[in-house]
């Protein structure tokens, strides 16, 4: 097992129940690799079986195969389908186990609001209990001591280095200690790549994504994410997606001052980014409907001056954000049934108010000063902020097709503006493979003794991330990271 993270847990965890003698490699000490995210993506859990869930997962599939253009194994989505859900519960039990509990993301939008696919479910971590460091890393808190007390052989700062490759069949790893000696591992059941992706490794971006660069102001990604999985499996022959992409938020601060290209040490989060208030490029100009995909913002922005987008809003942001009722990493209130948003809108609110002291984010009185302080020409700001309050107070986004909860008036002072583009959060092109997470060769053939799970692997996300599925490449990590474990160890 090469990996210690989403995927790689799981899958580590998988294989010793099923039989097999485990060694995970893991590059970073205990407790500190990338962990398993706080919101997971599944369908049929005993939890949504308790509290009621909408999603109809062949829709949900057909759906995220459209988007991806088709770069993309539908058959995956099947696998999700029928094996996430005991995935979940499998780990709703380890959850429990360390006395804590785990719930379904619910919302039940009205009528009128746009289609979710309500399949996330996340930990309810409360306030008691052990000292977890950052919610979107708690699982391997729980996970790590469960995998140790099933037998996994857990080599904490182990780097995996590449395959070995005897005939057809990659028969085990060469790995890299802290002490910097080099170990043969041999694998009889087989190698299973849960490395993440390469969103970490400059020249991989550069070499592969360099449209996604120009509109990314930084790279926001779990430690390690530097593509050796991926170069190791081409080097033993893996094949890999065609089409490179990556998921990014629309939340990476420029500031006022600035264009992407010269903000890249910035580094700065703008929490409200992901929310669908009016967006505007550096003209004054609306140029996209805000109620759209995390990353379509990155698309759209190739063709603007700058590479650069400017979000306004006013007062009323904080009941306007209540209002959008969005779920998911961006939604900042509880949800239906109680359970807590990963970030709440007090530290939203806390963190903008540091960034408006420092001059991210820029507050005014009236359009015209912060036209000035944003730096776009003030008579087309207000032509734009006066036509889209019509549409506002019409109920009907003619212009760009906004769903109508998704629109907020700009008229409240005082009014707020902050130059944003993309942060990269992961990306999504990975070893092709097939529904056993098997390493599939440029013939699209079986490596024997090769799997790739979570980020590593490819054939599922395509190019296009599912924003209203929250939770998607986690809970499709952990689900393929549990199959692969088990299908190797019955192999």
């Amino acid at each position: 097992m090469c990996g210690g993270g989403c995927s790689g847990l799981f899958a580590a965890c998988s294989a010793a129940e099923n039989g097999a003698k485990t060694v995970m490699l893991e590059q970073f000490p205990k407790d500190s690799g990338s962990g398993v995210r706080d919101d997971l993506a599944a369908y049929n859990t005993r939890i949504q079986q308790q509290e009621g869930s909408p999603l109809d997962p062949a829709e949900m599939g057909n759906f995220m195969w459209q988007q991806a253009s088709g770069y993309s194994n539908q058959r995956l989505f099947n696998v999700w389908a029928k094996e996430s859900g005991e995935t979940l519960d499998w780990y709703a039990d380890r959850i429990e186990e360390a006395g804590f509990k785990m719930k379904h993301q619910l919302v039940n939008p009205p009528a009128d609001q746009e289609r979710s696919f309500s399949c996330c479910v996340g930990v309810d971590w409360g306030t008691e209990g052990i000292e977890m460091g950052s919610t979107a890393n708690n699982g391997q808190y729980i996970l790590n001591p469960y995998a140790e007390s099933i037998g996994v052989d857990c080599r904490w700062e182990t780097k995996m280095v590449k395959c070995i490759k005897e005939g057809d069949r990659v028969t085990g790893v060469i790995a890299q200690n802290a002490d910097g000696d080099y170990i043969r591992f041999n694998a009889a059941k087989g190698v299973i790549l849960c490395c993440g992706g390469y969103l970490g490794n400059p020249d991989m971006m550069a070499a592969l994504q360099p449209d996604i660069e120009e509109v990314t102001v930084y790279n926001w990604t779990w430690p390690g994410t530097n593509g050796d999985g991926i170069k190791a499996g081409l080097w033993a022959g893996a094949a890999k997606d065609p089409a490179a992409s990556v998921s990014s938020w629309e939340q990476g601060l420029v500031p006022p001052d600035m264009v992407v290209a010269e903000a890249h040490d910035t580094a700065e989060t703008l929490w409200t980014g992901p929310l669908p208030y009016l967006r505007v490029n550096l003209n004054g100009d609306r140029f996209m409907n805000e109620s759209s995909f995390f990353d379509t913002l990155g698309h759209a922005l190739q063709y603007q001056p700058g590479h650069t987008a400017v979000q306004i809003f006013d007062a009323s942001w904080k009941e306007d954000a209540q209002q959008f009722n969005v779920y998911g990493a961006h939604r900042y209130f509880p949800y239906d049934n109680g359970l807590a948003s990963l970030f709440t809108i007090d530290y939203v609110e806390e963190t903008m108010n540091g960034q408006i002291e420092s001059g991210l984010i820029v507050k005014a009185d009236t359009v015209e000063e912060l036209a000035s302080k944003i730096g776009v020409p003030a008579d087309n700001l207000k032509v734009t902020i006066d036509r889209y309050n019509e549409l506002c107070d019409a109920g009907k986004d003619e212009d760009f097709g906004k769903p109508a909860y998704r629109m907020s008036k700009v008229d409240e002072p005082p009014f707020y503006a902050a130059r944003f583009a993309q942060q990269g959060s992961h990306t999504m092109d990975g070893l092709i493979i097939n529904e056993d997470m098997q390493v599939l060769d440029k013939d699209l053939s079986v490596i024997p003794g090769l799997y790739a799970a979570g980020d590593n692997s490819g054939c599922y996300l395509g190019i296009t991330y599912l924003g209203n599925a929250a939770g998607n490449a986690a809970g499709r990590s952990v689900t393929f990271g549990r199959h692969a474990g088990r299908h190797a160890a019955q192999s």
